[in-house]
């Protein structure tokens, strides 16, 4: 009889650990087969279906050493375009390809639209040279901007831009007049994932991409219309916007890839998506972010516009800790009225207010470059304003700054911007002016 209780023990033991036993199988067996609990946590940074987006297919990244479904288009490196298929919503086809264990990440592929610029086309004027070192393009008097600078010191000291490569990935370059002495090196287009290469591939039916790239490397003391900045420096076209301004991200990734592998120096992106009140990373896109951290492991100095939205947080891939996040600032070097800001600002440098005429002088008071404007019957000078316009002046600064300084790296080349910028606002860096106003006569005694 005193044996009973142990029995009883031991046949409760069984009975509980055959159940056990029993679901345990059953969950195992379970296992195989079955999609991921959380299909989410493949999801990369763009996956707001409230966010622009295309339609027609979604952004995948593969495990290594993966062969890509054969209806897959490649992109860069693993990330590839995949359909979305009849019937079913891109957010549907995330869920999907989630599920499949190739596949290392899934994303939307979100659309960027440059905001409408505002222009002003300048008036044919007969200016005065100031300064005994100015160069003798006739309207540079009137570029405000290059003094504020220190441009004029900084050429005088004979750095220029000799030798170092600038991709523009913007809407293209369309070379005019002014910019027919300027070297052109690898450019393409990279438009809903068609890669075509060649000038006239990478010619801009735009404006904007011409513009920008007037300010950092127009043709210069040529006795014609206006300076640019680093006129000697090579430039990289990268036309990864479409006549309307309009793109992808995944085209903006791979022209960041384009400008690595084809021995970019700096990139100056003068775009930029709206992040409202977030920061990076919870606004980013996670294509772009690889593309970036590849291009960062290389050496390049990436250059991004803040933002024209007022906001208090700078938009991407500006908000990112290793791409300069460039403000902008009117005539007066206080922050322009459209300027974004915030804590990941860089640096500020002159971007142009068109409802201003601060010095009287009967011009608005905007960046003025020679560019082309769908419809013109020519080039011709035009006013604009954006912190698009601020960012090639540190494109064209850190490219005077790697040619007097070679060996420099490109954390060096921002420490040494970053470290001679004119302070403004709060002593010390602050959310309004970054760490100042580009100064880049003054950056060359930080190296």
């Amino acid at each position: 009889m005193t044996s009973f209780p142990r029995m009883r023990r031991a046949f409760w033991l069984a009975m509980i650990m055959g159940l056990l036993i029993i679901g345990l199988g059953v969950q195992v067996f379970a296992v195989p087969g079955n999609p991921p609990l959380d299909p989410t946590a493949k999801f990369g940074a763009a996956a707001d279906p409230q966010q622009p987006h295309a339609s027609d297919h979604v952004l995948v990244r593969l495990i290594p050493d993966t062969v890509p479904d054969p209806d897959f288009s490649p992109i860069f490196g693993r990330w590839h375009r995949a359909p979305v298929l009849p019937g079913e919503t891109p957010q549907q086809a995330l869920y999907r390809l989630a599920a499949l264990p190739e596949i290392d990440k899934v994303e939307l592929d979100y659309l960027i639209q440059l905001a409408p610029s505002e222009a002003n086309r300048a008036p044919d004027r007969v200016t005065d040279l100031a300064w005994g070192y100015e160069p003798n393009d006739p309207y540079f008097d009137d570029q405000w901007n290059f003094f504020h600078v220190l441009a004029p010191e900084a050429w005088k000291r004979g750095w220029t831009g000799s030798g170092v490569t600038v991709a523009v990935l913007d809407t293209g370059v369309w070379p005019g007049p002014d910019l027919t002495c300027r070297t052109f090196v690898d450019p393409v287009s990279i438009i809903s994932g068609t890669v075509t290469t060649g000038l006239i591939a990478a010619q801009d039916d735009h404006g904007h991409g011409t513009h920008v790239t007037g300010t950092i490397a127009q043709c210069t003391d040529n006795g014609f219309r206006d300076a640019g900045l680093a006129y000697d420096a090579t430039i990289m076209p990268v036309k990864i916007l479409n006549d309307t301004g309009g793109g992808a991200w995944s085209d903006i990734a791979a022209g960041i890839d384009w400008a690595r592998t084809h021995g970019a120096d700096v990139i100056n992106m003068s775009l930029s998506a709206d992040c409202g009140i977030t920061d990076y990373p919870a606004c980013s896109v996670s294509i772009v972010d690889d593309a970036i951290d590849a291009a960062v492991s290389a050496g390049v100095l990436i250059i991004a516009a803040a933002g024209n939205e007022s906001n208090d947080h700078l938009g991407y891939p500006a908000n990112r800790p290793d791409v300069m996040g460039v403000g902008a600032v009117d005539m007066m070097l206080d922050p322009a009225p459209y300027t974004n800001y915030g804590s990941a600002l860089s640096i500020v440098a002159p971007g142009g207010d068109l409802s201003q005429d601060l010095n009287g002088d009967g011009l608005p008071d905007g960046i003025e470059q020679e560019t082309r404007h769908p419809g013109d019957a020519d080039w011709d000078s035009w006013f604009y304003e954006g912190t698009s316009m601020a960012a090639p002046h540190v494109s064209a600064a850190a490219a005077m700054l790697m040619a007097a300084f070679p060996a420099a790296s490109a954390g060096d080349i921002r420490d040494a911007l970053e470290a001679s910028a004119m302070d403004r606002g709060a002593l010390g860096f602050d959310n309004d002016f970054g760490y100042g106003v580009l100064q880049i006569d003054d950056a060359f005694c930080q190296l």
